[in-house]
């Protein structure tokens, strides 16, 4: 039995691996620039918002970090693809009170000239599609 406790112990010391960061539940949806885009076909603003993805025109990101004041304000650190390239990304997401609104601002990486580009989003009906891929 002696032998099993440095073993018990050992295994409790060992780094536990954490789960990936997701989106909060309140921010997965369709979203667009306004209610009248959001009953088009298609709009280049248009996001979708799974836990684990945010797909946008051309790119899609999924989180590598998120840091949030509360569920309805979080920072987000995004590995981001699209056209053939690959980067980071970081975007403050804010959700209003009623959950149907969302502000977005995208965040300039260490080292990279202060820059500030916000959209301000309306959350689409539920069988909202993309309009451009394959869904």
């Amino acid at each position: 039995m002696s032998s099993l406790l440095p073993a018990f112990f050992l295994a409790q010391a060992l780094p536990q691996a954490l789960p990936p960061p997701t989106f909060p539940d309140a921010f997965v949806g369709v979203w667009d620039i306004s209610a009248e885009a959001c009953a088009g076909s298609h709009s280049t603003y248009r996001i979708r918002i799974e836990p684990r993805l945010i797909r946008y025109w051309e790119s899609d990101g999924m989180p590598i970090e998120l840091f949030g004041a509360d569920d309805r304000d979080v920072h987000v650190k995004l590995g981001m693809s699209g056209e053939g390239e690959s980067w980071e990304s970081r975007t403050r997401f804010v959700l209003s009170a009623d959950g149907d609104q969302l502000f977005a601002e995208a965040l300039p990486q260490v080292g990279e000239d202060y820059f500030k580009t916000i959209w301000f989003y309306h959350r689409c009906p539920a069988d909202t599609r993309m309009g451009y891929s394959p869904e």
